[in-house]
């Protein structure tokens, strides 16, 4: 449990799993605001699995209007993460935003210059809806020059002046 205070004096918001075969320890590493499995339970690898996925950003991104809140956009890639971007309330920008779940879920899918600009990115969620909207369309027509690849109409229907991802 020292390493958990220790890593989240460094980093905040950065998620904690503590696993253990002790069953007492649970309430310990959820006292620390880290999430906790137990090693002889059935379910550990499906339990794993839900980790990885929701608190470090390996499943689709889940927009939320605040922790364990209900879901009001859900993004697989960065054309669906444009459309949520446009689409949620500041609100659960703000959330995310003050959470660093952004910077976490573009890392953990190679999105690396996105991620590192995350960090960056003007704090109000008004601003970073537009910032975002800017960045993701430089980012994919970034991705794409150079490339032949199967022509999409609905993945060109924007123009990078004017970004729509719906």
């Amino acid at each position: 449990l020292d390493f958990v205070r220790s890593v989240q004096a460094r980093r905040p918001n950065i998620p904690v799993l503590v696993q253990s075969v002790d069953p007492l320890n649970e309430s310990k590493a959820r006292s620390l605001g880290a999430s906790f499995l137990l090693k002889s339970d059935p379910q550990l690898l499906n339990n794993l699995k839900n980790f990885m996925e929701s608190a470090l950003g390996f499943g689709p991104f889940l927009f939320r209007l605040g922790h364990g809140e209900t879901i009001v956009f859900r993004a697989v890639n960065l054309v669906e993460f444009g459309n949520g971007i446009q689409a949620v309330p500041e609100q659960c920008i703000a959330y995310h935003l003050l959470h660093g779940h952004f910077q976490t879920w573009f890392a953990a899918h190679a999105w690396f210059e996105l991620a590192e600009e995350v960090s960056k990115v003007p704090s109000s969620p008004e601003k970073y809806r537009s910032w975002m909207l800017a960045k993701l369309s430089h980012y994919l027509t970034m991705q794409n020059m150079g490339s032949i690849v199967e022509f999409d109409m609905q993945a060109y229907l924007y123009e990078p002046s004017a970004l729509h991802f719906a």
